[in-house]
């Protein structure tokens, strides 16, 4: 069984350090004050996500381009903190 307290600190520090200092400036925000409320399953999906190309993600957040329906209500909850983030500064 995964250890789900294990899996947020390896999510947190992955978030940080994608390899585009672009996804690192977005995930990581996000995943500092979000992983915390995530359940397994939501875990899971998000290391999923952070498996993928970091170009596709980027394009995912940044650029409008489509991302596949398991994704979307992810990027939606990114987008919105980071929309939330932007206007508080």
């Amino acid at each position: 069984m995964t250890d789900p307290n294990l899996l947020r600190k390896r999510l947190l520090f992955q978030s940080k350090h994608l390899g585009t200092k672009e996804n690192d400036l977005l995930l990581g925000p996000f995943a500092a004050t979000a992983l915390a409320d995530m359940d397994l399953p939501q875990l899971q999906l998000f290391d999923a996500f952070l498996q993928e190309q970091d170009q596709q993600i980027y394009a995912w957040l940044v650029q409008n381009v489509t991302a596949p329906e398991q994704y979307q209500g992810l990027i939606r909850a990114i987008g919105a903190h980071n929309t939330k983030n932007r206007h508080a500064s």
